[in-house]
């Protein structure tokens, strides 16, 4: 009884803020409890089932396992080597929070202006010319060198994709089956975190 007087001026207080005219004194509130906990209640058997009859499913989730697993391959490539990207290691940390930082805000913009595959394909494919470009040892004066500015180029690149990928996996993935997908996604990044 308590929860639906809660739950009704609730109601009332949203109603407040729109110009909906609501009836509230004839609106009856069912006690959804039970049955949304039954249908959240699915086997892991369940989910697995669904997924070998859905094929549209199964290869959404192989391709987000896929970026997930070179998000991983490329973050933590990136991210053990600041102590020997920069000769003071906090700087290269500080460095690396701040990319970090800026590339999960521009990423929304990107994904906006350009699309989810055009972005992923673009941060991809910064990372990689990152990768390589820092490969070679030059100096640029101080303690900056070419490996130290294409690492932190590279990183954020690879920081957006991990926040791109995130969204896109909990956006493509059903609600009733976002655990296991997030799971086997995240388990695949583990691996190429190695």
């Amino acid at each position: 009884k308590k929860d639906f007087d809660s739950a009704k001026m609730s109601l009332k207080s949203l109603a407040s803020l729109t110009t909906a005219d609501l009836e509230l004194d004839r609106i009856k509130l069912a006690n959804l409890l039970n049955v949304s906990s039954k249908l959240r209640e699915q086997t892991l058997k369940q989910q697995l089932k669904d997924l070998r009859d859905n094929p549209t499913m199964i290869l959404e989730t192989l391709i987000l396992m896929f970026f997930w697993f070179c998000v991983g391959l490329f973050f933590f490539g990136f991210n053990f080597g600041w102590e020997q990207i920069f000769p003071n290691i906090y700087l290269g940390y500080l460095m690396a929070g701040v990319g970090e930082l800026l590339s999960m805000i521009f990423i929304i913009s990107v994904i906006e202006l350009i699309g989810r595959r055009r972005a992923h394909i673009a941060g991809f494919a910064g990372a990689m010319i990152s990768f390589l470009l820092a490969i070679p040892e030059v100096e640029l004066g101080g303690q900056w060198t070419l490996e130290s500015i294409f690492c932190l180029i590279g990183f954020m690149f690879v920081s957006g994709c991990f926040s791109g990928v995130y969204l896109w996996t909990g956006e493509l993935a059903p609600t009733s089956h976002q655990g296991i997908v997030f799971c086997a996604c995240s388990s695949l990044a583990r691996f190429g975190s190695f």
